[in-house]
């Protein structure tokens, strides 16, 4: 399989894991299956511009589990392009709908590596989009 359809289904299969981590679908030791695919240096910026280490944001996933009754959660127009021999930057746009129906959106910005048949998370970059 080529390396952009890896990272897509890496993209699309993290985002279905978090609806599930979130709702309590998925069992609290499931969490791994997030860790699993992070750098060791992973960081992610917040919309709001706050820089989350890759610790912070695993403590932060772990404690959200089942915290949330409904939610839906899902990407749209995930783009991907070379930046070197095992380095991809994706962009791609995801979807949040609560339990009162909001929807947000975030454009997201993130570099992969691909090692094998494995998609590693080494930087993410989320901006709110305005509905």
């Amino acid at each position: 399989m080529n390396a952009s359809l890896l990272i897509s289904d890496e993209i699309e299969g993290l985002h279905e894991f978090f609806q599930q981590f979130f709702t309590g679908v998925a069992k609290q030791s499931s969490a791994t299956r997030f860790e699993d695919v992070l750098d060791d240096n992973f960081t992610l910026i917040t919309p709001g511009g706050q820089i989350i280490s890759r610790e912070n944001i695993i403590a932060t996933i772990r404690q959200s589990h089942a915290t949330r009754n409904k939610m839906r959660i899902w990407t749209e127009n995930i783009e991907s392009r070379v930046l070197s021999d095992n380095l991809y930057l994706s962009t791609y746009k995801e979807l949040q709908e609560t339990e009162d129906e909001t929807t947000t959106m975030r454009l997201s910005t993130a570099i992969f590596r691909v090692e094998s048949d494995k998609v590693i998370w080494v930087h993410v970059h989320e901006t709110w989009i305005k509905n």
